[in-house]
């Protein structure tokens, strides 16, 4: 909860290294797991409507990934989504 005064910041950048295609794939692994972690208050998020659109915008980002090239990848934005789905 401490980074949640954060995430409003944070949570851009994530986005932009998770739907970049330049990207290094560790990076991209890396912002899903981090995406995946504080999905709670994404949905909070949403919720309040403050960001409506937020947990929409996680989704298509991180589905988008499933189809990579790099198997690493294509796991963590697995993962990502699973953890996503459990907490909203």
């Amino acid at each position: 909860e401490e980074m949640y005064d954060h995430l409003p910041q944070l949570h851009p950048y994530l986005m932009n290294q998770v739907t970049g295609s330049d990207t290094l794939p560790q990076v991209v692994c890396i912002s899903c797991w981090t995406l995946a972690k504080y999905s709670m208050w994404a949905a909070e998020e949403t919720a309040s409507g403050k960001q409506p659109l937020l947990i929409r915008q996680m989704t298509e980002g991180i589905v988008g990934r499933m189809l990579d090239r790099n198997r690493k990848v294509q796991m963590a934005s697995c993962s990502a989504l699973g953890v996503l789905v459990e907490n909203v």
